[in-house]
């Protein structure tokens, strides 16, 4: 979504973090890994390139993978990015108890109200 602007709405489901908490500092798939990325970027920037269009993210409480603490701090950062563009409403976060998990409850009734 942050370099095909045809779509209009997009669902993170478990992943929305710092790279710096996450792919940097836990075992992940190796697929995850980009060398050198916190030079240019971090997640919410990325993310911050699909604004103005519309963004939620759902994090588990427990995930061990994405921990809760860096997510809020990432959406934090893009939440504030959708301000700069005058369209605060149009990025969510739902925080639920669980792990690394689909949740959806939250993100359907966002996909809903926006397509």
């Amino acid at each position: 979504a942050a370099m095909d602007e045809r779509i209009k709405v997009s669902v993170v489901s478990g992943y929305f973090n710092t790279f710096r908490d996450s792919i940097l500092s836990r075992s992940h798939c190796i697929d995850n890994y980009v060398p050198g990325i916190l030079n240019y970027v971090e997640m919410y920037d990325i993310a911050g390139l699909i604004a103005p269009r519309w963004l939620f993210a759902e994090s588990g409480t427990r995930d061990p993978i994405f921990p809760i603490e860096a997510s809020r701090t990432a959406v934090k950062k893009a939440q504030h990015i959708y301000e700069v563009f005058g369209v605060p409403e149009r990025i969510g976060h739902e925080v639920f108890e669980g792990e690394h998990e689909f949740h959806g409850i939250g993100a359907f009734a966002f996909l809903k109200k926006w397509l």
